[in-house]
């Protein structure tokens, strides 16, 4: 499981429609799957060139009313959080002029909802899920060699491999290996020093990741500037925050105030900032709504450390920080130093939770 914190939040006025002028994708209009067992249909509306501004701006609210949620949900802690998830992308214009937008549906639903609509739709596509290829069942009385299964340039064209190839001019040279497991947790103690970073200049900033790719499964939060009301607590409360996972899922957090440890007041108070985010993470011990804390820190000049409420008890101030080592498993992460999160509470050596990288 990948967080990737992004500094900036829309505010409730964002959410309304507007049409875009000028807004155009030059490659694809953005992602919204979801991996694993659980993943939902994903279909995308592309509307005619010529569809009138009106009919685009009706058919988009109507989808985006239809396909967002609001429930509440309980925390093993007996906490209720407010969660109202919106299944559909942005409505952007593809490279052509046409206004595309993406919706977790089977087409056939959707020509259903949107027949009144089909002289201003153009199509509506979904990627084909892969067959079993007329491979014969295993429980045939006479017994028989299975049919042959499908090539790797079958399933490419499948998966959308293929198609990459073609748009992203790539072909996977100079890659020595690569693993997309999203079932890897690298807060396994057999697990974490095998994480490998990459560490270079990026336009022109001194960069250093972690190579992990979870495409499944990563969300993204989109973090708002926050504020101490005193050098214990910081107030986070009146207002939702956003998880792209990958729509967008609005939450309110579980606590309105956070009790802070005393290096972030120590930071704060020499001209740092903060930025708060909350997870939404579906586990197999329930989901995962806890705060995460960012911290701009001097003299570096960035925000260069966040701080997971892991235990979720509305607390940053009692979670573990680890050493200042790459490997190092804790509650705090540090850009340049440790990124996995992995807090050991007991003191055994083994983390009792861990939200990943």
């Amino acid at each position: 499981m990948s967080l990737s914190p992004v500094l900036a939040g829309p505010s409730n006025e964002q959410r309304n429609f507007q049409v875009p002028e000028e807004l155009k994708v030059t490659r694809f209009v953005g992602n919204l799957t979801l991996g694993g067992e659980r993943a939902p249909p994903v279909s995308t509306v592309v509307f005619r060139k010529d569809a009138p501004a009106s009919i685009v701006e009706r058919v988009y609210n109507e989808i985006t009313s239809k396909y967002t949620f609001s429930h509440l949900v309980e925390l093993s802690n007996g906490k209720r959080v407010r969660v109202e998830e919106v299944r559909v992308s942005k409505l952007v214009k593809d490279p052509s002029g046409r206004y595309v937008f993406r919706v977790a549906e089977t087409p056939e639903k959707l020509l259903q909802l949107l027949a009144p609509y089909s002289d201003s739709i153009e199509r509506i596509v979904s990627k084909p899920l892969p067959s079993p290829m007329g491979i014969e069942p295993l429980d045939q009385k006479i017994p028989r060699l299975p049919a042959p299964a499908p090539t790797n340039v079958v399933i490419g064209d499948l998966i959308g491999v293929t198609r990459a190839r073609e748009v992203y001019k790539v072909n996977g040279s100079g890659v020595n290996i690569a693993i997309v497991d999203t079932g890897l947790d690298y807060g396994h103690p057999d697990l974490t020093t095998s994480l490998v970073f990459w560490s270079g200049n990026y336009k022109g900033e001194s960069i250093r990741e972690p190579l992990v790719f979870d495409a499944d499964e990563s969300q993204v939060l989109l973090l708002q500037d926050v504020y101490l009301v005193n050098s214990t607590h910081v107030y986070v409360g009146g207002r939702s925050y956003t998880v792209l996972m990958p729509w967008p899922t609005y939450l309110y957090p579980p606590y309105d105030y956070y009790r802070i440890p005393s290096w972030v007041w120590g930071y704060v108070s020499q001209g740092g900032k903060l930025r708060f985010g909350v997870t939404y993470m579906w586990r197999p011990d329930g989901v995962k709504i806890v705060g995460v804390l960012l911290v701009y820190c001097l003299p570096e000049g960035y925000f260069s450390r966040a701080v997971i409420d892991v235990n979720g008890n509305g607390s940053f101030a009692d979670e573990p920080i680890p050493p200042v080592d790459s490997y190092a498993r804790g509650s705090l992460v540090r850009y340049f130093a440790n990124r996995v999160i992995a807090p050991d509470y007991d003191g055994n050596g083994f983390p009792d939770d861990s939200l990943g990288v």
